[in-house]
């Protein structure tokens, strides 16, 4: 099912499980309310901790971790102008609705030592 866009074939894929892996972080760290920490240290880049904090709240529910399932609706794709950079959509789960229409928009870019999966924003698709 990865990636959802043809890649070209010059170009390294993220594998699925070091995606998988940085989602499942990133979800476990908004589901225990760690807005601070995910914007201190890179991993929400373009985000401030009041911003996050809000989208959840306004949202109205209460995120949960990921099922397996979750990861069968993972969209990714290259970045045309950066060859290390693919952008990744995950839908979130909550306890009240199961999955959610609120989803994870973010990027997978390759850094020394492999890849790191990062939050842009949290948007209801």
């Amino acid at each position: 099912m990865w990636p959802t866009v043809p890649v070209p074939d010059d170009r390294d894929v993220p594998p699925r499980e070091a995606v998988r892996e940085g989602l499942v972080v990133l979800v476990q760290r908004l589901v225990a309310g760690d807005y601070e920490g995910l914007c201190a240290d890179g991993s929400a880049q373009r985000q401030q901790p009041e911003s996050l904090r809000l989208a959840v709240e306004q949202y109205g529910r209460t995120l949960a971790e990921l099922p397996e399932e979750a990861f069968t609706l993972t969209e990714l794709g290259p970045i045309t102008a950066r060859p290390d950079l693919y952008w990744v959509v995950q839908p979130l789960w909550t306890v009240e609705e199961g999955r959610s229409d609120l989803n994870l928009v973010g990027g997978v870019a390759r850094q020394a030592g492999g890849w790191h999966v990062y939050l842009d924003d949290l948007h209801v698709l």
